[in-house]
């Protein structure tokens, strides 16, 4: 082999030439990739944010979890043993806080029976309220009340119900005597 042949062969360079844009045509269509690449670049931004925001947003399943053994669905009314009283009521009943008093007092006495709330605004209870009250029954689909109730429950029947504020409250005082 010659001196030639060995020595390496320098890569040939390609010179590269800048052109000037000079016709409108170019320059419109440059400023509309760019202003395509800054449009997409700020939709992928705002979906971000939005993304973000959806998981700040606390999840009722995580975290810690109670569970009332004192609330219950107006359809579990009759399904518990023994004796109980249920008083259902909603909300927006004006004297909620005289009977919870009045339970709270009742449940402190030694020999008291469980009582448990029923919240008549629970979606789940929706299909009990009517206009016109049907408490003579003991099948839980048939049962009707149309304003706050206070139920006396033995062996998954209905031993009692008052259905008023004045029965509810004279109900409530004997009971805490």
């Amino acid at each position: 082999m010659s001196k030639v042949q060995i020595k390496k062969q320098k890569p040939k360079q390609k010179e590269i030439k800048a052109e000037k844009i000079t016709n409108p045509n170019q320059i419109d269509m440059l400023v509309k990739v760019v202003l395509a690449i800054v449009l997409v670049l700020v939709a992928f931004y705002v979906l971000t944010l939005f993304i973000k925001k959806e998981e700040d947003i606390p999840n009722d399943s995580e975290g810690d979890v109670t569970i009332s053994y004192s609330t219950i669905l107006f359809s579990n009314l009759l399904s518990k043993e023994g004796t109980y009283y249920a008083l259902a009521i909603s909300d927006d009943d004006l004297n909620k806080d005289l009977y919870n008093a009045y339970l709270s007092v009742y449940s402190s006495k030694e020999k008291s029976l469980n009582y448990y709330m029923i919240d008549l605004d629970d979606t789940f209870n929706k299909g009990y309220i009517s206009d016109k009250s049907n408490l003579n029954t003991d099948k839980i689909n048939e049962l009707k009340i149309s304003r706050t109730t206070l139920f006396k429950i033995k062996n998954k029947k209905i031993e009692a119900y008052y259905d008023n504020k004045d029965t509810i409250v004279e109900h409530l005082k004997m009971i805490t005597e």
